[in-house]
């Protein structure tokens, strides 16, 4: 579980969040959208614990894994040796084939993959920590309509499995299927 309380934050004199309140229930999947600069991705870095808030406070119950918009990857190791190195920050170990694809690309360094392969290994890196909550900011950017239905589909298992997910995006097509209910930050009652 997740509880957002009155959450303000500024980036220099802009303003971005005003208040903001909600919480997000175990097994809960709560849809972020809205105009860009509206404070939606600044709301997950703040609860991955990147940003404090400038007021009001958010408190996580369990374990969080963070799938930034931009890809937060090494870019001079191999996809494996990055594998790796987010598993053991999880605590977990790195068995069995490599997801979405990865396996062939395993011995590649990230640096020289498009960016498509790269948000396919960042999300890999975000999914091994099996965490309870599931951070995910424009996760399908950069990914082409076949790992966009793999990657709805790993997040629709995870949600039946209980975990928790704030999923930031412009297209209903993507969490349709899965969404519970969706904060819309243009709207000024949410800010």
């Amino acid at each position: 579980m997740l509880n957002a309380e009155n959450l303000s934050f500024s980036y220099k004199n802009n303003k971005v969040l005003d208040g903001l309140s909600f919480t997000l229930a175990d097994g809960e999947c709560l849809i972020f959208t809205g105009a860009n600069g509206s404070g939606k991705s600044t709301v997950l870095a703040i609860a991955a614990g990147i940003l404090k808030p400038d007021s009001g406070n958010i408190t996580v119950d369990g374990a969080v894994a963070y799938l930034p918009q931009a890809n937060a990857l090494f870019a001079d190791m191999t996809v494996l040796a990055n594998l790796r190195f987010f598993a053991k920050l999880a605590g977990k170990k790195l068995e069995g084939e490599l997801p979405l694809g990865l396996e062939e690309l395993k011995n590649k360094r990230v640096g020289k993959l498009s960016g498509g392969q790269q948000k396919r290994v960042s999300i890999a890196c975000t999914f091994i920590a099996d965490a309870d909550i599931l951070l995910l900011d424009e996760p399908c950017s950069g990914l082409d309509k076949d790992w966009q239905e793999c990657f709805l589909n790993m997040v629709s298992e995870k949600k039946k499995k209980g975990c928790s997910i704030i999923y930031v995006s412009h297209n209903p097509d993507e969490y349709s299927g899965f969404a519970d209910r969706i904060i819309d930050f243009t709207k000024e009652d949410n800010k």
